[in-house]
């Protein structure tokens, strides 16, 4: 066991044993690093720590002048995540988005009440609005700091307390506001929230070493969340599921790429296919990278055919597999060059003679590939059509690209691509209609 980790374990034991509280993190931030943020806050869980932090506030680091802590709201997603994989209960809830919208619009409009029943301040209508949806300080727009110079002078020279607020709140109709408010004041001067290692319950109730003893007596038998409570945690508002993509990419649906018939092997020196995987234009209408495909393959045949080539569009039924997808379509070209075309995005140039992985070009990073780059692998496969030097295209990795976020992404449109393939199902050629430029250019 490391000396550091050791030492702050003997520390806690040390002060549980005296019925003390034990608070060995703090709300500093240590660094920038997640990394190093993790490796700090680890050891503090493992060695029994009461608090990890003293309360995990929805303040951006740019806006806490007393200093950005371990977590901020940056962290919110992430603290969700770690409450769910970890099996903790770290207090925070998922809600739906229409609800914390309703809560922050009613919280804007409380403010704009009590300033103006009080005479602090008059907040405008688009004021609020912004304040609806602000994360932080710079979305709230310039800020008149001789009005915050004002408000502060006159709650200091009227002697305003919270029970000025809490009448602010009720005679102005927001009565349960009110009430949360002054319940908050009498915790406030009870003062039981100080005892040892203090929290409030849901409804304010003070849960301390005196009002609730520590009974821990070995694995299993601490806190553990109730079944409701343990579904508010597994519920995090991240996380996304098959039909959820279905759903968003029939949003980007468009009535084109309708099949035209059976595809038939092409006759002339300059005819490219297309090739794109079984549930483009059926369940998938967008690549990763935000572009639509029907925007990809306007792309892909606009630079077929500033080099003198024609493009056909084919869906093979029988594969989800790029390599596969686009020799079968290098086979069907009257050119030998095929190009094959996923719907998340990743593409390549193929040629008859070829094995299924020994293509002459691929865009492997979808999410990174523009509208730019499709262009010029329209333009390479004709070249390699024609017989002449291709363009070798500039790699678009970036980090973004491989973040894991897009993995999760990745698997769910390789399912819908999946679900749609047919072992021997014929190739059929999709219809041009509204992918075509009419002079290839832009």
């Amino acid at each position: 066991m490391p000396g550091g980790l050791r030492e702050l374990m003997a520390e806690n034991l040390m002060v549980m044993m005296r019925g003390l509280e034990s608070c060995s993190g703090n709300d500093a931030l240590m660094s920038e690093s997640d990394m190093r943020r993790t490796s700090r806050t680890l050891p503090i869980v493992l060695a029994g720590s009461d608090f990890v932090f003293s309360g995990f506030g929805s303040i951006q680091r740019y806006d806490n002048m007393f200093g950005p802590s371990n977590f901020n709201a940056e962290d919110i997603d992430d603290f969700l995540a770690m409450q769910r994989d970890w099996g903790v209960d770290g207090g925070l809830r998922t809600l739906a988005p229409a609800r914390i919208a309703e809560l922050r619009r009613s919280a804007a409009e409380a403010c704009r009440a009590v300033y103006r029943h009080l005479g602090l301040a008059d907040f405008t209508d688009e004021q609020v609005e912004r304040a609806v949806d602000a994360a932080g300080s710079k979305d709230l727009g310039e800020t008149d700091t001789l009005a915050v110079v004002g408000a502060a002078r006159a709650i200091r020279q009227g002697g305003l307390t919270a029970v000025d607020v809490v009448a602010a709140l009720d005679e102005t109709g927001y009565e349960a506001e009110a009430e949360s408010i002054m319940a908050m004041t009498r915790a406030r001067l009870a003062g039981d929230y100080l005892q040892t290692s203090a929290i409030f319950a849901a409804d304010l109730r003070v849960l301390s070493l005196v009002t609730d003893p520590n009974d821990y007596a070995g694995p299993g038998t601490g806190y553990q969340p109730s079944a409701q409570r343990q579904a508010e945690i597994d519920a995090i508002r991240q996380a996304r599921g098959i039909e959820d993509l279905r759903a968003e990419q029939a949003r980007a649906a468009v009535p084109l790429l309708r099949p035209t018939g059976a595809a038939e092997p092409g006759h002339d020196p300059r005819d490219v296919v297309i090739g794109v995987s079984p549930a483009v234009g059926l369940d998938v209408w967008c690549c990763l990278s935000g572009l639509a495909v029907t925007d990809v393959l306007s792309e892909l045949l606009a630079g077929l055919e500033e080099e003198g080539c024609s493009g056909r569009i084919v869906r093979f039924n029988d594969t989800v597999d790029l390599g596969q997808i686009g020799l079968a379509a290098a086979r069907l070209a009257g050119s030998g060059i095929g190009i094959g075309l996923q719907g998340k995005g990743t593409a390549l140039i193929h040629r008859r003679d070829l094995a299924p992985l020994a293509n002459l070009e691929l865009y492997s990073v979808a999410p990174a590939v523009t509208a730019e780059l499709y262009r010029l692998l329209g333009a390479n496969a004709a070249r390699h059509a024609k017989g002449a030097t291709p363009d070798p295209a500039r790699n678009p990795y970036t980090d973004e690209a491989i973040e894991a976020r897009y993995h999760t992404k990745v698997i769910a449109l390789m399912a819908l691509e999946r679900a749609r393939a047919v072992p021997g199902a014929p190739p059929q050629e999709l219809s041009l209609l509204g992918v075509q430029s009419p002079e290839g250019q832009r």
